[in-house]
Order: structure tokens, then C-alpha cells, then sequence
């Protein structure tokens, strides 16, 4: 989760302290409905336990392999 990935901020990190370019968020949007649609349908390779890191500005797509937080604060509430 974000927190997993972001553990030192105490606050919520938003986009806005981020930064992020409108139509970025459209793209991602897609993006994430396509990765719901291979779940649900057991299409594909989802991108289960893996980051992609989008920068669209210079047009660069990366996947990571993230491992969980076992300590993370988030996984009680799921």
C-alpha cells in the first residue's frame, strides 16, 4: 500500500503535495480499471505486489517488485 511505501511521513500524502499532471491521472485511471478487469477475469499478469511508476513528462514506465510492510499500520483495517 502507499504507506508500505511512503513509511516516514506521518500525514496523508496527497497528489497535490506530489505533483502530478492532469491527464496523468486519466491514464491512470485506465490503467487501473484494466488491472480490475484482469483480477476479476483472471486475465493476464495484474500487477499484484508491484509498482509502476509512471513518468509521463518524459514518457518513462517502470515496474518493482515491492515486498509488503509485515509492521504495516494500514493491514488491520483490511
Amino acid at each position: 500500500c502507499y504507506r508500505c511505501l511512503y513509511q516516514e511521513q506521518d500525514n496523508e500524502t496527497s497528489c497535490n503535495e506530489n505533483g502530478v499532471l492532469a491527464p496523468v491521472v486519466g491514464m491512470m485511471g485506465s490503467w487501473q480499471a484494466l488491472e480490475a478487469i484482469k483480477v476479476l477475469c483472471n486475465f493476464g499478469e495484474p500487477l499484484i505486489g508491484k509498482l509502476l511508476i509512471a513518468d509521463l513528462k518524459y514518457g518513462d514506465i517502470r515496474q518493482l517488485k515491492l515486498k509488503k510492510d509485515p509492521n504495516c499500520p494500514i493491514e488491520e483495517y483490511r
